[in-house]
């Protein structure tokens, strides 16, 4: 594995840094994430030219992830040669917020691999999927993925700099929108899926009564309405709840210590709307936050140690966190736990792992023995 990084804003300019960065290095699978601020289409055309016999995928961004930093402006990616994978095959769902249907993609991995998708082991196969920010179909997509298979799947949402207007995807010379990409990749060494959130499971349950899943909206929790009852249990006034919700999700908990966290974005009159999908009368717990820096030091070094020693690290990072990060002047520190493992990754606006989550970071981890 190789990483690369510039943030030269000439496109040309930028790509031929990277190009540089991977002489004497074969590449046959190329992951890259790019600020939006880029053209989007010129990057992809022109990422292609310079890597020709690489197959591509990635994603713009709202923030890039490179070996030991956080950067916004710039590209990140990371080069995989035969040594690190073994086969892939690649597959875009097209018009995604239409509805998702994922039976030929997955019916082309079958024919590539020659094993039945709920045959293949989750030991030996990974999937990433990358899906456009601004579809409201990633709940779609990981439940239809899901739904067919145990592979798990990790991947992200593709942002645009906080705009909120436009986000694109790339495959193999394109720049695509309203699309997912699906990578079923077959490893020559052994990997493990990290997902670390920061945050504290407390006793306060909030039961989603009255939901618009459409809208991704709660409108009553415990029969109250949103603003009332998520006030109530943070023990604050209905006017300071805006101001505190960031720092305290809710959380679907999975084995009564694992959240999978849903975060509210914004306050609509006495309804609460949400990053990610709420299901009605599913009950969720309120957390509280932690340190991101140190619980993710800590879930790192025991990681390394299983693996004894990463070879590489793809991160999908949500973008409340690197707000977080900035907020608390510890964007640096985050970016220095990879300084030592080649990495690549991005803020996203949304991570994938068995569904659809926020305020998490969802990582794949190549090490040198199997965890």
């Amino acid at each position: 594995m190789k990483s690369l990084f510039s943030n030269n804003s000439d496109i040309n300019q930028a790509i031929a840094e990277l190009s540089l960065q991977l002489s004497n290095f074969k590449a046959d699978f190329l992951i890259y994430f790019a600020s939006s601020n880029y053209d989007p289409t010129l990057l992809a055309k022109k990422v292609k030219e310079f890597f020709p016999l690489a197959e591509q995928i990635g994603c713009t961004t709202s923030g890039e992830i490179s070996t030991g930093k956080m950067s916004d402006n710039s590209i990140a990616a990371l080069a995989f040669d035969k040594d690190t994978i073994g086969d892939f095959e690649i597959q875009i769902l097209q018009d995604v917020s239409k509805g998702v249907n994922v039976s030929n993609a997955f019916a082309a991995f079958e024919n590539k691999f020659g094993i039945a998708m709920n045959k293949m082991s989750a030991e030996e196969f990974l999937g990433i999927v990358l899906v456009d920010g601004l579809s409201g179909a990633e709940e779609a997509v990981n439940e239809k993925i899901g739904d067919k298979t145990d592979i798990a799947f990790i991947g992200g949402s593709s942002g645009d700099d906080l705009k909120f207007k436009k986000t694109h995807l790339f495959y193999n010379g394109q720049a695509l929108e309203n699309a997912a990409i699906l990578a079923l990749i077959k490893p020559n060494v052994p990997f493990s899926i990290l997902k670390t959130q920061s945050f504290v499971i407390t006793e306060h349950t909030l039961v989603p009564t009255k939901v618009d899943e459409a809208k991704r909206q709660v409108i009553e929790f415990n029969n109250e309405p949103a603003t009332v009852a998520y006030a109530k249990a943070l023990g604050v006034n209905e006017a300071e709840l805006a101001d505190l919700m960031f720092k305290n999700p809710v959380g679907l908990i999975f084995n009564e210590t694992e959240p999978f966290v849903r975060s509210p974005r914004v306050v609509e009159g006495t309804a609460i709307n949400f990053y990610c999908g709420i299901k009605q009368d599913v009950p969720l717990k309120l957390l509280n936050s932690g340190n991101i820096v140190d619980d993710t030091a800590l879930a790192l070094a025991e990681m390394t140690q299983k693996h004894d020693g990463l070879k590489g690290i793809i991160n999908f990072n949500c973008i409340l966190r690197t707000l977080d990060l900035k907020n608390t002047n510890q964007l640096g520190a985050y970016g220095q736990l990879f300084d030592k493992v080649p990495t690549v990754g991005f803020s996203t606006y949304g991570e994938s792992y068995i569904a659809h989550i926020n305020q998490t970071a969802t990582m794949v981890l190549f090490g040198n023995k199997p965890a």
